[in-house]
């Protein structure tokens, strides 16, 4: 086993210091390009697969809050059931509660018509009475659409339109665009309208209309519990908790809530899957990186071979010997590993804060490159790069070790 002694002599023997006024000699690989290539090349390798895994998880992190808002947190299809039975459940949660209903229509605008797939929302919890909607029972029914959707029919904020709903209600409907969003999926910023039921309630009922019959009020539920998309453990325990209270409360045998990430998981698989290319394939360029580690540690063996040949005939064994240049490579990989670190955290916040990058929000639903820095996953990029310089130093230091020690002293250069 090798003593503190064995890492103090490496310490000097890379980052030689000048001690009682003589200076003690700095061999050429210090200054030389052996090891700025080693430490260069680990941290661009290192820091590369760090800046990648953030960048895409803060697009991940980014398009969770996005789906999350349109879907809720949670969510649970009921089927088709009466009002009084959602509004029993709501009442018994702490947190807001929404009911939906989903249909089919055509929202026509200045420019265009648009089929569109609609849900009809309605919060528990606000104000239940069309008494107390702006006072005003003549209030035609408020609508949220996606961005994208707005620019295709040539609609802003404020503007009434008209909307078909077939099989649900005779003639078009006047609405009006209370707020244009991105939902963070293409799919939904083209597709997606939010009718409020309530404020649609009102109007057809101060209209003397009714909505066509249905099996029942609502088809679903939506929670938002002050829990973030992202905290899936958290997620998972409230979804226990709210499986056992409709149970109780709705009768429901075998109730499916469901996160917005398994609402859609398909397309959160297909991100995670990129991620996992990324990050096999950067991966593999850090190892190959670290090979300049392999490098630097032989230009050390050849600048000090005889010392350490003496050393050997001395008594030092080929184990310690492969053990202390392990502790020549891992303080190599360690410091390239954190000056990788430190550079991506530092062109991260470059790329966010400077908005160096623009990207088209109509394909992406972001202005600009979002980094969310997860601390488990960056250890994990640490220690793989710190890993890969031990590897490429075991492979250094059994070949080192087994040179013979004659050879070596009798060699003149």
């Amino acid at each position: 086993m090798l003593t503190k002694e064995w890492w103090l002599l490496t310490y000097k023997w890379l980052f030689g210091q000048k001690k009682a006024g003589q200076e003690i000699r700095k061999a050429s690989y210090l200054m030389g390009a052996s090891l700025w290539v080693a430490l260069i090349s680990g941290a661009l390798g290192v820091g590369a697969l760090s800046f990648v895994r953030a960048l895409v998880t803060g697009f991940e992190t980014q398009l969770a809050l996005g789906v999350s808002d349109f879907f809720g947190p949670l969510s649970y299809k009921s089927g088709w059931r009466s009002e009084k039975e959602h509004e029993l459940l709501a009442q018994k949660i702490s947190y807001p509660v929404e009911s939906y209903w989903q249909g089919q229509g055509l929202l026509v605008g200045p420019k265009t018509g648009r089929g569109v797939m609609l849900e009809g929302r309605r919060m528990w919890g606000a104000s239940q009475q069309c008494s107390n909607l702006n006072n005003n029972t003549n209030e035609i029914p408020l609508l949220t659409i996606g961005q994208n959707l707005a620019e295709s029919l040539g609609v802003q904020a404020g503007q009434n339109l008209k909307i078909l709903l077939p099989g649900l209600l005779k003639g078009s409907l006047n609405v009006k665009v209370n707020a244009i969003k991105s939902f963070g999926l293409q799919e939904l910023d083209a597709r997606r309208v939010i009718l409020d039921d309530l404020s649609l309630r009102c109007y057809l009922k101060a209209s003397g209309k009714t909505l066509m019959e249905r099996p029942g009020d609502y088809l679903g539920l939506r929670f938002y519990p002050k829990i973030s998309p992202n905290d899936e453990v958290a997620l998972m325990s409230e979804v226990s908790v709210l499986q056992k209270l409709i149970k109780e409360t709705l009768r429901d045998a075998q109730p499916l809530v469901k996160t917005s990430k398994e609402q859609n998981r398909n397309f959160f698989k297909g991100l995670g899957f990129d991620r996992a290319v990324l990050s096999v394939v950067l991966g593999f360029l850090t190892l190959a990186a670290c090979l300049n580690v392999a490098a630097a540690l032989f230009v050390i063996f050849f600048e000090r071979d005889k010392d350490m040949m003496t050393l050997r005939a001395l008594g030092m064994s080929p184990l310690q010997m492969r053990r202390w240049i392990l502790i020549q490579g891992f303080m190599i990989g360690l410091l390239g590993s954190s000056l990788g670190m430190i550079g991506s955290g530092a062109a991260a916040l470059l790329f966010e804060k400077g908005k160096l990058i623009r990207l088209p929000p109509e394909v992406y639903n972001l202005d600009h490159l979002v980094f969310s820095f997860s601390w488990p996953e960056q250890l994990g990029v640490y220690l793989f790069g710190v890993a890969s310089a031990l590897f490429i130093s075991w492979g250094v230091a059994y070949l080192l070790s087994r040179m013979k020690i004659v050879e070596v002293l009798g060699h003149r250069r």
